[in-house]
């Protein structure tokens, strides 16, 4: 496999190409899983992040880059869109 680097934007420290025609993206892997009934989970939690980070480190290895998305709830932000005035 011929990797193929494309550019890398200054502004972001090199991290981040100015542009992909794919990414992998990471949703909702970033949780400190703090909730009432997390047992059944916090038990997956190490593999599951290895496998995560071997994924990540494959597609780094191919030039490609990684975005973690995760929800952030606007009530935890405190932000109110307008909703629910009195």
């Amino acid at each position: 496999m011929i990797k193929v680097e494309p550019p890398r934007n200054e502004d972001l420290h090199g991290n981040v190409p100015d542009q992909s025609s794919v990414a992998l993206l990471l949703i909702d892997v970033i949780n400190t899983l703090d909730f009432p009934g997390n047992e059944e989970i916090v038990e997956c939690v190490i593999p599951m992040a290895r496998r995560i980070a071997a994924l990540r480190d494959r597609a780094a290895a191919c030039g490609i880059p990684t975005i973690y998305i995760n929800d952030i709830r606007l009530t935890q932000l405190n932000v109110d869109l307008g909703r629910n005035h009195a």
